[in-house]
């Protein structure tokens, strides 16, 4: 499981997410929920987050591993 953790343009986000081929679960609070794509989510932790800062350097995030 990946969570982002994100309070602003939480929409736009978890479409763009999606858009990179990952499913949403559920969403918590400033929590976004989405199946992991590999076994090695720590590297996919890592590799989304850069995605997302490249598509809107803007925004203040986390991307974490989660059960």
């Amino acid at each position: 499981m990946i969570i982002v953790n994100i309070a602003q343009k939480q929409d736009e986000i978890q479409q763009f997410i999606e858009n990179q081929g990952y499913s949403f679960v559920k969403k918590m609070g400033l929590k976004l929920y989405f199946e992991a794509l590999t076994e090695d989510q720590q590297e996919e932790a890592k590799d989304l987050k850069a995605k997302i800062k490249s598509h809107d350097a803007s925004v203040f995030f986390s991307v974490e591993v989660g059960k």
